[in-house]
């Protein structure tokens, strides 16, 4: 596992195989920040995000995923009670949101599901109030 900062975060990740990355924890330094997971990290493709990836759910009132995503797995932002708003990059690859992806989101604003998703965990969005 490798490390990647700025000064909202702290991203831990693995590359594979094929070069990709996939974030398996995210912390955050700051009270109230709109998070962009990065499309690449030192030139490799983010691709994944791991289950229970977001280790500070609290501090997060927006969320931007790039079009490279193609995986968020169960429970990654789960409990992000202050989240209002998700959004997914134009050309998005994302096929697969797992099991209780966004449980809790009891703030949520705004979405919208890309057209590749094929695959919607149950409990994704559950106890969401305004998905």
């Amino acid at each position: 596992m490798e490390a990647y900062e700025n000064s909202d975060y702290r991203m831990i990740y693995l590359t594979d195989s094929n070069n990709n990355v996939s974030i398996c924890s995210i912390n955050i330094k700051k009270n109230k920040i709109s998070l962009e997971i990065p499309s690449e990290i030192l030139g490799h493709e983010v691709v994944k995000i791991e289950s229970n990836a977001l280790k500070d759910p609290e501090k997060v009132i927006n969320l931007v995923f790039p079009a490279t995503i193609i995986r968020i797995e169960r429970n990654a932002f789960s409990k992000t009670v202050k989240l209002k708003s998700i959004t997914f990059k134009q050309k998005s690859k994302l096929e697969y949101i797992g099991e209780r992806a966004f449980w809790g989101v009891i703030s949520l604003e705004s979405i919208t599901i890309p057209k590749s998703v094929r695959y919607i965990g149950v409990e994704a969005f559950e106890n969401a109030i305004n998905p």
